[in-house]
Formats: structure tokens, C-alpha cells, sequence
């Protein structure tokens, strides 16, 4: 596969500047194959300015979803990215922010594509009818005795995994839409999102967050 990176980290901090209310996406890195861009994140933790840190990856070789579940994507054809926050000063909730994880991805998607209305299974999978678009597995660790959380996010966006080796049928968006979607596009409406939602964590706006989920949740069948 081509080593270098599909995204441009300049162009994406750009796009993202003029929406940005806290910090989410301040720094952008774009990488080619890794091991899992969560790995990338948490490398990265305690260097100056790593608050709000974006790693996209070009393809994983060891992605993890919940649960200890390994995420499958084929080099190239998805958004696979994860975003480093520090959870205190102010204060992140682990739990907020999972769901506003989830919340985001599904927002982003309709704002980038308005036909496309995913809704949320708990805690934060991402489902097009009964198909899963995307997921989110947010990590918490404290390196240097600091708490850190990583938000990584998957979503099909060109190809989705196989049904055999998935707990639930995948899509994704380009099956979906009946053309080609954009990862770059549907990075910048996700993150834009997810910025605005850690804002609302960071301002105590929790009952807000939850109505927005609840909104979006797909009710049991």
C-alpha cells in the first residue's frame, strides 16, 4: 500500500479553525499504517499542546473496538482517527463523553450528508437501519499522574467489514449514499461536533447532551 497519508493535517487544522470552540483538532497529525491511532494518541500524551490532539490513520493493523473486539477496515477506505483530551481543568467525564463520541459521528454524517439520518445504539454505536456504520472505543489512562482520554473513532466510509467478521452487519456510507462520500469532509463535521460537545461537558450542559442522545437513539426493537 502507499505509506503516505490520504489526509493533509494542514488543510483539516484550516477547515476546522473557524468552528472550533474549545479545542479539539488545535493540532492535527496524519499518519500512513499503524498500529492503532488510539496507540498514536496516547504516545503523544504530556507533550506540550497535545490537549485536543487528532491523530488520522491511512489503515490500522491492530484496531480495537469495545469490549476487546478488533476493528476491521481495509488500508484506505475509512476514517480512522482519535482524539486526545485532557479529562480535568476542566473536568471530562469518561462517561459524557463516550456518549458524546457517538452523538457526534451521527451529527457529523447528517451535516456532511443530510439524506444520511444514522441513529445511536448504547453506548455509542453508530447504525444505519440495523447496520453498523461506526464505533467509538474512548480510553483512560494517566500517564505522568495527568488524566488523559483518547476518543478513537471508526466509520465506514468507502468499505465495510464482512458480516463474518463482525458481532453486528456492517454498511457504510458510500453504500448508503449510491456515490462517493468524503472522509475529509465528514472529518471536519465529526470533529467540528465533537468539539462543540466537549465544550458543553466542560460548561456542565450533561442534561443537554443526554437529550441530544436520546434523540438520536434508535429504540429497541
Amino acid at each position: 500500500m502507499n505509506d503516505q497519508p490520504q489526509f493533509n493535517a494542514r488543510q483539516l487544522e484550516e477547515a476546522l479553525a473557524t468552528r472550533r470552540l474549545l479545542r479539539v483538532g488545535r493540532c492535527v497529525r496524519c499518519v500512513g499504517e499503524v498500529p492503532s491511532t488510539n496507540d498514536i494518541a496516547w504516545q503523544a500524551a504530556g507533550e506540550p499542546g497535545c490537549d485536543g490532539l487528532v491523530i488520522l490513520a491511512e489503515s490500522q493493523t491492530a484496531g480495537r473496538g469495545r469490549q476487546g473486539r478488533r476493528w476491521h477496515s481495509l488500508p484506505g477506505e475509512n476514517l480512522l482517527m482519535s482524539v486526545l483530551l485532557r479529562a480535568t481543568s476542566p473536568l471530562l467525564p469518561q462517561e459524557a463523553i463516550s456518549l458524546a463520541a457517538g452523538l457526534a459521528i451521527a451529527e457529523g454524517v447528517s451535516r456532511a450528508y443530510p439524506v444520511i439520518q444514522p441513529k445511536l445504539k448504547w453506548p455509542n454505536d453508530v447504525l444505519i437501519g440495523s447496520r453498523k456504520l461506526a464505533g467509538v472505543l474512548v480510553e483512560k489512562r494517566s500517564p505522568g499522574g495527568i488524566e488523559f482520554l483518547v476518543v478513537g473513532m471508526g466509520v465506514n466510509v468507502h468499505a465495510a467489514p464482512r458480516d463474518e467478521q463482525v458481532d453486528r452487519p456492517a454498511t457504510c456510507l458510500d453504500a448508503e449514499l449510491g456515490q462517493r462520500g468524503s472522509c475529509e469532509t465528514l472529518a471536519c463535521e465529526i470533529l467540528a461536533r465533537l468539539d462543540a460537545w466537549v465544550h458543553a461537558i466542560a460548561e456542565g450542559q450533561i442534561s443537554e447532551l443526554q437529550n441530544a442522545w436520546n434523540r438520536s437513539c434508535r429504540k429497541a426493537e
